[in-house]
């Protein structure tokens, strides 16, 4: 079955996450309007500056519409896509009560490693089906999952005891940037859901 991956390209990291989906040899669209939204079956919310792009959505009236389909259809968020998808979030109090889509049974706290200059990479042990596999994970003014309902949520990756790759049913949240590594297992995992 053909499918069409949508990145939400208003601000951040969006065209690394089109190179991945195309090596894979799918089909991406850049989703900019609800004209686009409409076009998908799923959806990518890369990294960035959430407060930006919450105050984006929001201004060009994207949010509602966007918030329904996170809430219908399966969601990557990567950094600030992950803070987008939490029930509870820590740095965006600014907007009220309805600062995120409320997606996932997650707590986000933004910009919780450090800033700019604290970024680093490393290797994780990420669980994909079932299977272990080692891979590059770079962090850059990374959030913090910090706290899962466990019943709800599967933590798929850690780092220092913490969850930094998590799935809900049909969506993820990855608090690294998998979309500037050679590595398209996340990717491809995300396209097989």
């Amino acid at each position: 079955m053909s499918q069409t991956i949508g990145v939400l390209s208003i601000q951040g990291a969006f065209e690394k996450h089109r190179i991945a989906f195309e090596k894979l040899g799918l089909k991406v669209l850049y989703v900019r309007s609800i004209a686009e939204l409409e076009k998908i079956d799923k959806l990518v919310i890369p990294g960035g500056e959430s407060t930006a792009m919450v105050t984006i959505l929001k201004k060009h009236d994207l949010w509602f519409p966007l918030k329904k389909f996170c809430s219908e259809k399966p969601v990557f968020g990567t950094c600030a896509g992950a803070i987008l998808l939490a029930k509870k979030t820590h740095g965006l109090e600014k907007f009220g009560v309805d600062n995120s889509f409320s997606v996932m049974d997650i707590e986000v706290k933004r910009n919780s490693y450090g800033r700019q200059l604290d970024s680093f990479k490393t290797f994780l042990d990420i669980k994909i089906n079932n299977n272990s596999k080692k891979i590059e994970s770079i962090f850059i003014r990374a959030p913090s999952i910090m706290d899962v309902d466990s019943a709800k949520v599967e933590i798929l990756a850690s780092f220092k005891k913490e969850p930094v790759f998590v799935r809900q049913g049909n969506k993820l949240a990855v608090t690294f940037h998998p979309e500037l590594t050679d590595d398209l297992s996340i990717h491809q995992y995300f396209a097989d859901i």
